[in-house]
């Protein structure tokens, strides 16, 4: 399968990917936050700049098209290279990142977080190995994670766990 020529397929783009990716992301996100409603951020929990749920919204609206179009890059490289690793990894990534979903304290937010974090930054390493474009699709992701784990170890800190 290596070393083939990349099939012309118009339906599999970089914008159908970041398409698909926004609906996975938000669809999961919608239907988390309609069945399993957390509270640990309620606003008693939560400062009042972070408040706003919206701000949350809007970046995951930008984080989660250009996650799929850095998926598009390493994906379309499979009959040149072995890409199991770095899609592999973006699976078990986006698996463990829907876990916030189902977290109801705010240490465990923050553990999540955490580990989103780590596998953030592994994840744009390993596609770096095969796609500098990959990995400068992921820098939304790499900006917002850090700033995200800073909030939640602020909340738990000061609000406590």
């Amino acid at each position: 399968m290596i070393n083939q020529p990349v099939p012309q397929n118009k339906v599999t783009t970089a914008a159908g990917f970041a398409a698909g990716m926004l609906a996975i992301g938000m669809g999961v996100s919608f239907l988390a936050m309609t069945f399993l409603p957390i509270d640990v951020f309620t606003p008693q929990n939560v400062p009042e700049f972070a408040s706003f749920g919206w701000i949350f919204w809007a970046v995951w609206i930008v984080i989660y098209p250009s996650l799929g179009v850095a998926t598009y890059l390493i994906w379309k490289r499979r009959h040149v290279e072995d890409v199991t690793l770095p899609l592999l990894l973006f699976g078990v990534s986006l698996i463990q990142g829907f876990t916030f979903w189902l977290s109801d304290t705010v240490r465990m937010t923050t553990v999540i977080d955490g580990t989103g974090l780590l596998f953030s930054y592994t994840l744009a390493f390993v596609y770096y190995r095969h796609s500098k474009s990959a990995a400068l699709w992921l820098l939304p992701l790499l900006i917002w994670m850090p700033i995200t784990l800073i909030l939640k170890i602020w909340l738990w800190v000061t609000q406590g766990g």
